[in-house]
């Protein structure tokens, strides 16, 4: 099937009005897929190989906390260093869980109500040198230069990039500079735009327009499609290696170390594709286990982390 006729398929839109409906954000529903994607889903899980039956979730905002274990459990641990942006007060994050078991890592937030909140929360992570904070928006400019200056390059386990809006942008500035080479990175990608059944075909690469002042209306325009994730990382030596079920985060390997230890994406990122499943994928048990730890009290939250890094 071409890709205009698989667009017009699913959302009876021709590839260059869905396009341009994104962009001028008048798209009235997001595309959460159909039959379609659920049966191709159910042959997922059948395949070890993929990730969406790993996952589940204990901090993760969905499965993503299970899918991560998966990842390094397949290709090892390093230094168990992560950097996260985007992360609002951190209680509902991809690194919250690999903190509370003694990682290291930098989480970068620009909200001054989250940071007071983090601040008083993970209080003794961040006093016993488990965990560095640092207010700042976030732009491609000066994304490098506050890793610098936490001194927080080279090889780091996990970089997790979610901040609705330029995460494509700000990503390549990251790749571009070098000063911290991820050996997993986690993105949110706009689940909008199915990727081409062909590798090579570039017409679904969507990109937002980069704003260095945007701040997130809550709209469908924002971030970039899987496709234009996936030949952005490819340039840099990241191989696909999932997505998450509710069609949220995209998952990158780098290549050195992905060998036959996960579904191979050289025919390109449709067949790793999720579509938007928002809503369901939190609580629905036909997608993975939920594991819910949102209805702890601050007290009970600050005395677990007093118990986990106290020194």
């Amino acid at each position: 099937m071409s890709l205009k006729k698989f667009f017009n398929r699913i959302t009876g839109k021709s590839t260059e009005r869905l396009l341009t409906d994104i962009k001028n954000n008048t798209m009235p529903n997001i595309n959460r897929g159909g039959e379609f994607w659920d049966l191709d889903l159910e042959e997922r899980y059948k395949n070890k190989l993929y990730l969406e039956g790993f996952g589940y979730r204990v901090f993760s905002q969905n499965d993503e906390d299970g899918i991560i274990n998966e990842i390094f459990h397949r290709i090892g641990l390093t230094n168990k260093k992560f950097i996260e942006f985007g992360v609002q007060n951190g209680l509902q994050c991809n690194s919250h869980l690999l903190l509370t078991t003694l990682w290291n890592g930098l989480w970068i937030e620009a909200g001054q109500k989250h940071i007071n909140e983090i601040n008083k929360i993970f209080a003794t992570p961040i006093k016993n040198g488990y965990l560095k904070l640092e207010q700042a928006f976030i732009t491609k400019e000066n994304i490098n230069q506050i890793f610098k200056k936490h001194n927080f390059g080279g090889e780091i386990d996990f970089l997790s990039v979610d901040i609705d809006g330029n995460d494509w942008h700000v990503l390549k500035s990251i790749l571009d500079e070098k000063y911290v080479n991820p050996r997993v990175i986690c993105t949110e990608y706009n689940s909008l735009i199915p990727p081409s059944h062909d590798a090579n075909d570039t017409s679904t690469d969507w990109v937002m327009e980069y704003k260095e002042d945007w701040c997130w209306k809550g709209d469908n325009c924002q971030g970039a499609s899987l496709s234009a994730f996936y030949h952005l990382l490819k340039k840099y030596g990241y191989n696909l290696v999932g997505t998450s079920t509710s069609g949220v985060n995209a998952f990158f390997v780098r290549n050195d170390l992905t060998k036959d230890k996960f579904v191979s994406d050289e025919q390109g990122a449709r067949h790793l594709y999720n579509p938007a499943r928002f809503g369901i994928s939190q609580y629905d048990n036909r997608y993975h286990k939920a594991y819910m730890f949102l209805n702890e009290t601050m007290e009970n939250r600050i005395k677990l982390y007093k118990e986990i890094f106290k020194k």
